[in-house]
């Protein structure tokens, strides 16, 4: 099951929540950021703030759920020159990989998987020939 909406940020996740708990699954997979980066301006701890909020809400609502975060996608040099704030992703990901730690959770480091070949022109999106290697990756490092 995805449970998702186009654009969403972090601090407007509430509804996407209630749809996690009414499947209840074992499993979660999250896979935030990217508009976050935009909107906190290379603010990571507002970035962290905001995640350990959604994090601290999932737990409340699914206690046995094992939940991975999964890292934020790298864009391609294009996206970074038309918005500046991209720059800072790496950062991002080193913020989130520390919650992951502080909390005990799996963070799942994609950036790897992230090859030219499999991004759309506008170089942030990906293609659909991307999308069942990113699924590989996630149900290996989730054992599953």
């Amino acid at each position: 099951s995805v449970v998702s909406k186009i654009g969403v940020e972090l601090d407007e996740l509430d509804e996407q929540i209630d749809q996690v708990a009414k499947l209840n699954p074992q499993v979660i997979f999250l896979a935030y950021g990217m508009n976050d980066i935009i909107a906190t301006q290379g603010d990571t701890k507002e970035f962290i703030k905001q995640y350990t909020d959604l994090l601290g809400k999932l737990e409340k609502k699914l206690p046995d759920t094992k939940i991975f975060v999964n890292s934020i996608f790298p864009v391609q040099k294009q996206e970074i020159e038309r918005e500046p704030a991209f720059k800072d992703l790496e950062k991002y990901n080193e913020a989130l990989s520390d919650l992951c730690d502080e909390k005990q959770l799996a963070y799942i480091d994609n950036t790897t998987l992230a090859a030219d070949q499999y991004y759309e022109e506008d170089g942030v999106h990906f293609t659909p020939e991307f999308y069942p290697i990113w699924a590989s990756h996630m149900a290996e490092v989730a054992s599953l």
